[in-house]
C-alpha cells in the first residue's frame, strides 16, 4: 500500500479512534474536503474495535457510496468488493471478506429488520448527517434502540459538514470532535441572472464567458451546479460542439448514471473538463482538479403535501450552507473562483439551511419500517426531529389502505411484513406483489419501473389509451430499453427479481423468459392495488378535469392518453400553484368501477345521504357508492331520510332571510307579541322571550315530517307557537291575551299587540258610545289603547282614557265631524248614546 497524501482529517484520526475505543459515540464536525469519508472509516477498521468487527458507512446517496468505496479500495491497494465494498439499492459489490462496507441508509435500515443485533458489525458511521435525510434520522433512531437493548458495545460515529455538532453531541451524549480544513481562498463573483432567462441558458452563457476569460481554452476543470437532469442535458446539448472544438471534456454527474460514468466525472480523463452536476456534488465525493465553480443557485427539493398525498419535486433557491459548500469545491487545490448566478441581495435572503427531510417528505416507507420494528404507534418514538402530526397520520392511513396494517395504531400484517422486505416505496411494493399474485411479475416490474422513471414525453398527440403506463410499455417494447428508456431497463431488471425470485428468470424483461403476456385488466388492477388513495373521477365525459380522493381537484396533462375512462388512477400527480388541493396528472391509468370493491374492499362503501337542493329549496335523498371519500356513482332516492331531512330543513328554515319572510305577513308577529305580553304579565310562567331565537326554535320543532320550505310556509304558525307553550300557558294566553276583543257595539275587533306599548284596538268612534272605561285584557291587568276612527277610517284620537276623551276632546271634534259626516250620529252626551258600528236611520238620529 503506497503512502497516501495528507488530508486535514488525518491529525484527528487518533482522537476519533481513542474515543470509540473508550466506549464513546462520536460526533465529528469536519468541512467538505477534509477527507472524513475516505479516512475515518479505514482508521476505525484498522483499529479492530469491539472484537474487530466490520465497519459500515451510511451515505445519503448511491453515488457517494459507490465512489467512496472505490476510492478507499484503491487507496488500500485492494479490489472493490474485497476488503472494501458497497451495497446500494439493487446493487451489491461486496463479499464474505468485506470488512468496510459503504451503504445507502435504506440498506442498513432493512438489514436492521432482518438482523436487529447487526451481527459482526462493530462501528456504524453516519456520513453527511447534516443533510438530515429521513433515512438517516430513522437509522440513527433504530441504532440507538439497538445500543440500549441489544448491543451496548456497538459504536456510532456521526459525521457532518455543517451541522451544529455541540448541540447534536449533547442530544446523543456523544464526544464532539471538530476538524479544520485547508481550503484556499475562493473569489466570489455575483452575476445576476435575468428573471426571463432560463437557468440552463444562464449557465451556458456563464461557461462561455469563463472560457473567453481563460483565453478560449480551459487550463483547469470547471464544476457547474444545475438543479436537475433536464437542465444538465440541455447544457450538454448546447456545449457539445464547443467542448470538441476547444479540447475539454464535457461530463454530466448525477445519481442516474452508471458507476463508470460517475467515476469519470469525478476523476477526469487527463485533460480539463466541465462537469455539469446536481447537488450530489456538494458533499460526500471530492472532484479532482476543480478550480472554478458556477453556481446556478437552485436545486430541486422534494416536498410532500399530506393533506392531498401529492408530491412535488420543487425548484427552489438553495440555502446559504449549500452555496458555501458549492463555492468550497473551488478551493481544494489552490485559490479558486466561484461565479454565482444570483445577486448579493438574493444571497442575504437565502435560508441558512434546509429543514430536515422528516418535515417535508412522505413518511410512508419509514413508518412501515417502524411498524415492522415493533412500534405499534410510531408517533410515540424518540425522533431527533418529531415529524408533523398531519404527515404521520396521512402516511399511516396509506399503510392501512394498502393493507400493511389494520389501523393507525395497529400491528403490521403479513402483507406489511412482505412489503417491508422490498426496497421500494410501499405503493410500488404493493403493485409488485399484486403482479406476482396475478402471474405477471415481469410486466408488473416494468410498470413499477415506469412509475419511477418515465420518459419526458408520454403519449403522441391524439393518442387515446386505457393507461399511460401501457403506452410507455409499448414504446419500451419498441425501443428494447434503448435511448431514454435505459434507466427504466435497469430498474425493471432489479424489480423483476423482488416479488418472487424463484419464479422470475434473471434475464431482462422482454428479452426471453417464460412469462406469458398479461392481459391489460390484470396489469391495471395491479396499478390500482398500489395507489388506493389516488383514484379520480372525471367531472364529465371527455373532460380533463377530475376530482381525486381527499377532495383534490386534478387536471390530466395534455400528454396523457387517458381520454375516456371515467375513473382513473393518478399515478404521477404534481401540485399546481401554492396549494396542494390542485394537481396536474402526468401519468394516469384507467380503471373499471367494479375493480374498486374487488381490489380494495375495505375502502369501498355504500351510503345513503340527504342533501339540500338549493334550487328546489327542499331536502332530497340519494344513494352514493364511495371509494375512500370519492363518490363514483350515485342515484336519487324516492324519499329522504326523515331525520336528516328535518335537520337540513331546520338549517334553511332558521336562516334570517326565511324568518323575515315568515314575519312579513304580520300574523306570526302578532302571535309572538301576544306571548311577549303574557310573559310580562306572568313572569312566573318563565316563558321564552319572543325574539328571533324563539321563532327559530318553533321552526325547528315544525321541521319533522316536512322536507321543503314550501311546506314550512304553509304551516299554521300561530298554532305551532302556541302549542309550544304547553297546555297551561296556551289556555292562559287565550284568556289573558286574546287576539280579538268584543267592543261596546257588540262587534269583535282584532287587538294589535305592540312591543313596549299598550295593545291597540281600532274602531269607529260611535262603537264606543255608552262607555266611560277603556277596554282591558288579562282580567283587567292591562289596558287596551283605543284608536278612535272617523267614519272615513281616519284616526281621530288614540287614548287609554275614554272618559277624559269624552269630556275634554269630544265636544270640539263633534262639531267638525258632524259637519263633515252629517249622516252619522254625533250626540252631545256620548255616554248616554247607544253604540253602533253603522250609521243609524235618519228617524233615530239625535241632535
Amino acid at each position: 500500500m503506497r503512502p497516501l497524501p495528507p488530508l486535514p482529517i488525518d491529525e484527528r484520526l487518533a482522537e476519533i479512534v481513542s474515543a470509540v475505543r473508550s466506549g464513546r459515540d462520536v460526533v465529528l464536525s469536519a468541512p467538505p474536503g477534509t477527507g472524513k469519508t475516505t479516512r475515518v472509516p479505514p482508521a476505525l477498521l484498522d483499529a479492530k474495535l469491539a472484537g474487530g468487527g466490520a465497519v459500515v458507512v451510511l451515505e445519503p446517496r448511491r453515488m457517494a457510496a459507490r465512489l467512496s468505496a472505490r476510492r478507499v479500495a484503491l487507496e488500500r491497494g485492494g479490489r472493490l468488493g474485497g476488503e472494501v465494498g458497497y451495497r446500494v439499492r439493487f446493487e451489491s459489490v461486496a463479499g464474505a471478506g468485506t470488512r468496510l462496507l459503504y451503504v445507502t441508509e435504506g440498506v442498513l435500515v432493512r438489514r436492521l429488520l432482518q438482523d436487529s443485533e447487526l451481527s459482526g458489525i462493530s462501528v456504524v458511521v453516519l456520513d453527511e448527517f447534516h443533510e438530515r435525510s429521513l433515512q438517516a434520522d430513522l437509522a440513527l433512531m433504530l441504532l440507538r434502540e439497538v445500543q440500549a437493548a441489544l448491543r451496548p458495545d456497538l459504536r456510532l460515529v456521526i459525521m457532518s459538514a455543517t451541522l451544529d455538532a455541540v448541540e447534536l453531541g449533547a442530544q446523543l451524549n456523544a464526544q464532539v470532535i471538530q476538524a479544520g480544513s485547508r481550503l484556499f481562498p475562493v473569489l466570489i463573483e455575483y452575476a445576476e441572472r435575468r428573471l426571463d432567462q432560463p437557468i440552463a441558458a444562464a449557465a451556458r452563457q456563464a461557461v462561455l464567458k469563463h472560457l473567453d476569460q481563460a483565453g478560449g481554452r480551459l487550463e483547469e476543470s470547471l464544476l457547474v451546479f444545475l438543479p436537475g437532469v433536464g437542465e444538465i442535458n440541455g447544457v450538454l446539448a448546447d456545449l457539445r460542439k464547443v467542448a470538441a472544438a476547444r479540447g475539454f471534456d464535457l461530463l454530466p454527474l448525477h445519481g442516474e448514471l452508471s458507476l463508470d460514468q460517475q467515476e469519470r466525472a469525478v476523476r477526469g480523463g487527463g485533460r480539463p473538463r466541465v462537469v455539469l452536476a446536481t447537488n450530489v456534488a456538494e458533499t460526500s465525493v471530492t472532484l479532482e482538479g476543480i478550480r472554478a465553480v458556477i453556481d446556478s443557485g437552485f436545486a430541486r427539493v422534494l416536498r410532500h403535501d399530506p393533506s392531498s398525498g401529492v408530491d412535488r419535486l420543487q425548484l427552489e433557491r438553495i440555502t446559504r450552507s449549500s452555496a458555501e459548500q458549492r463555492a468550497g469545491r473551488a478551493g481544494r487545490l489552490g485559490p479558486g473562483r466561484c461565479i454565482r448566478l444570483f445577486s448579493r441581495g438574493e444571497w442575504r435572503e437565502m435560508a441558512e439551511a434546509l429543514e430536515p427531510e422528516v418535515l417535508r417528505v412522505d413518511l410512508c416507507e419509514a413508518l412501515l419500517v417502524l411498524k415492522n420494528w415493533g412500534s405499534a404507534d410510531p408517533r410515540l418514538l424518540a425522533w431527533l426531529t418529531p415529524p408533523p402530526e398531519a404527515a404521520m397520520n396521512a402516511a399511516l392511513d396509506l399503510l392501512v389502505a394498502l393493507g400493511a396494517c389494520g389501523a393507525r395504531e395497529g400491528a403490521v400484517t403479513e402483507l406489511g411484513r412482505r412489503l417491508a422486505r422490498l426496497p421500494v416505496h410501499p405503493r410500488l411494493g404493493r403493485l409488485l406483489l399484486a403482479a406476482e399474485e396475478r402471474g405477471c411479475p415481469k410486466e408488473g416490474a416494468l410498470l413499477a419501473a415506469l412509475c419511477r422513471f418515465r420518459p419526458r414525453t408520454v403519449a403522441r398527440a391524439g393518442l387515446s389509451a386505457r393507461s399511460d403506463l401501457l403506452v410507455l410499455r409499448d414504446r419500451y417494447d419498441e425501443d428494447r430499453g434503448a435511448g431514454e428508456f435505459h434507466v427504466v431497463l435497469r430498474e425493471a431488471r432489479a424489480l423483476s427479481r423482488l416479488a418472487d425470485p424463484r419464479r422470475v428468470p434473471r434475464r431482462c424483461l422482454l428479452q426471453g423468459g417464460v412469462e406469458a403476456p398479461a392481459d391489460e385488466d390484470a396489469l391495471l388492477k395491479c396499478v390500482l392495488a398500489g395507489y388506493p388513495d389516488r383514484v379520480a373521477r372525471r367531472r364529465q365525459a371527455g373532460a380533463r378535469h377530475a376530482l381525486m380522493t381527499g377532495g383534490v381537484a386534478v387536471e390530466l396533462d395534455r400528454e396523457s392518453a387517458v381520454l375516456e375512462s371515467e375513473l382513473f388512477v393518478a399515478v404521477e400527480v404534481t401540485r399546481v400553484g401554492g396549494s396542494g388541493r390542485h394537481g396536474r396528472v402526468r401519468l394516469a391509468s384507467g380503471i373499471e368501477p367494479e375493480w374498486l370493491a374487488e381490489i380494495h374492499p375495505a375502502l369501498a362503501r355504500q351510503e345513503d345521504e340527504t342533501i339540500w337542493n338549493e334550487e328546489r329549496q327542499s331536502a332530497e335523498g340519494r344513494r352514493r357508492w364511495l371509494h375512500v371519500d370519492l363518490c363514483w356513482k350515485e342515484r336519487s332516492l324516492d324519499r329522504p331520510d326523515p331525520e336528516q331531512a328535518a335537520e337540513l330543513l331546520a338549517r334553511a328554515g332558521t336562516h334570517p332571510r326565511f324568518l323575515e319572510e315568515l314575519l312579513r305577513g304580520g300574523r306570526l308577529e302578532q302571535t309572538l307579541l301576544r306571548i311577549e305580553c303574557l310573559r310580562e304579565l306572568r313572569p312566573d310562567l318563565e316563558l321564552p322571550a319572543s325574539d328571533e331565537e324563539t321563532l327559530a326554535g318553533a321552526v325547528r320543532s315544525a321541521c319533522p315530517g316536512r322536507s321543503s320550505l314550501k311546506e314550512l310556509r304553509e304551516a299554521d304558525w300561530e298554532a305551532i307557537l302556541i302549542k309550544g307553550l304547553g297546555p297551561e300557558a296556551s289556555a292562559l294566553l287565550a284568556r289573558w291575551c286574546p287576539p280579538r276583543i268584543r267592543l261596546p257595539s257588540g262587534r269583535e275587533a282584532p287587538i294589535v299587540y305592540r312591543k313596549g306599548q299598550s295593545p291597540l284596538v281600532s274602531a269607529k268612534l260611535q262603537e264606543f258610545f255608552g262607555t266611560r272605561q277603556s277596554p282591558r285584557i288579562a282580567e283587567g291587568r292591562r289596558v287596551v289603547a283605543v284608536d278612535l276612527l272617523a267614519p272615513n277610517g281616519r284616526s281621530v284620537q288614540i287614548t287609554t282614557d275614554l272618559a277624559s276623551f269624552w269630556e275634554n276632546l269630544y265636544p270640539r271634534e263633534r262639531r267638525e265631524l258632524g259637519r263633515r259626516y252629517p249622516r252619522h250620529p254625533w250626540p252631545e252626551d256620548p255616554i248616554q248614546a247607544t253604540p253602533s258600528a253603522r250609521p243609524l236611520p235618519r228617524s233615530n238620529r239625535k241632535s
